[in-house]
């Protein structure tokens, strides 16, 4: 089992320093599993690069090790920079396109402009406000803040995929990390609705909180009218003497970065992150409802996403249809689907 002398102490130190604190030990457990300590050093400086490679980052500015006081100061940085590129610009399209280069260099997408409804006369001035209001929002420390924060999520998530610690053996469905967060967020959430108020014009006094439970934002109310609309598609198949399937639409073994059995890494991963795995269903779907509208099959009802084991996405699908219709709409989702 490999020690880092103290030669090598630094070195792994400094690469661990880009991680957060709970990515370390399994890290450090790596590099000990390594045969000798030159594939030690090699091992772990390989899975930073290969981390900052997936997140679209330099290996030697790779930090993921942020809190919130650090993104607060990077967000008021990078709307400064923003300003500062305004600035400097002879136009609003000028000024947008400098800033929208700079945004997409920090791997977030910029705000898009306000575009012109089709019809719409296309002024100068119409134009410059729709290019100054995307402008705006780049100015603002607060859009960054939440850019930032996803973007970190995001990076963090994916980094756990990339170490191996996303799978059925270790953390199931999301890095523990990430549920952490999401849970700090959701409670950071609900304690400041519950302390904010308003009041309506007859004087009645409610809480943030108490308004938001009464709508889809409330978990048991969107599973509710799921369920409504899952009963709705169902007496409108009766009345109509349609069929129900049951359909599921998966990702190839390239998107899937551990086996469930066993959670070992999967050598045909690309590393495809679940956001990948996504696209890569969306995409299918969309060759899968042209060809079915080409050959005037309108199927309805209802589609959800979950994850596997790894964190990769599959859909499930329950649909409604004519019965004469059943095997053709069978035979699309096997040709674009296999």
């Amino acid at each position: 089992m490999p020690v880092p002398e103290q030669d090598d102490k630094a070195y792994v130190l400094r690469i661990l320093a880009s991680f957060p604190t709970e990515f370390r030990m399994p890290l450090m457990a790596q590099y000990h599993a390594a045969p000798t300590k030159r594939d030690a050093n090699i091992g772990i400086r390989a899975t930073r690069d290969n981390v900052a490679k997936a997140i679209g980052a330099k290996p030697i500015s790779l930090n993921l090790d942020l809190c919130e006081e650090d993104l607060r100061k990077k967000a008021s940085e990078k709307a400064d920079n923003c300003t500062r590129l305004t600035r400097l610009s002879d136009s609003p399209k000028s000024a947008y396109e400098d800033i929208a280069a700079y945004i997409r260099g920090k791997g977030i997408k910029p705000p898009i402009p306000r575009i012109l409804l089709k019809g719409d006369v296309d002024t100068a001035d119409t134009e410059s406000d729709a290019y100054k209001g995307a402008i705006n929002r780049t100015k603002n420390s607060a859009w960054w803040l939440r850019k930032l924060r996803q973007k970190l999520n995001q990076d963090i998530e994916a980094t756990a995929q990339h170490i191996g610690l996303v799978n059925k053996r270790k953390q199931i469905y999301c890095s523990n990390i990430t549920l952490n967060r999401r849970t700090a967020q959701l409670a950071y959430q609900d304690k400041l609705m519950s302390s904010s108020f308003v009041i309506n014009d007859a004087g009645q006094r409610y809480s943030l909180k108490e308004l938001s439970d009464l709508n889809v934002s409330n978990p048991e109310i969107r599973r509710q009218e799921l369920m409504v609309r899952a009963r709705g598609f169902q007496e409108l198949a009766e009345e109509h003497k349609h069929i129900g399937l049951f359909l599921t639409l998966t990702c190839p073994s390239k998107y899937h970065s551990s086996y469930g059995t066993t959670g070992h890494r999967n050598p045909k991963w690309d590393g495809s992150l679940p956001k990948d795995g996504q696209q890569y269903l969306r995409d299918i779907y969309a060759k899968i409802r042209a060809q079915l509208d080409r050959d005037n099959i309108k199927p309805y009802g209802i589609r959800v996403a979950e994850p596997h084991h790894d964190g990769t996405p599959h859909w499930h699908l329950l649909v409604f249809i004519a019965p004469e219709q059943k095997q053709r709409m069978l035979d699309i989702y096997r040709h674009y689907a296999f």
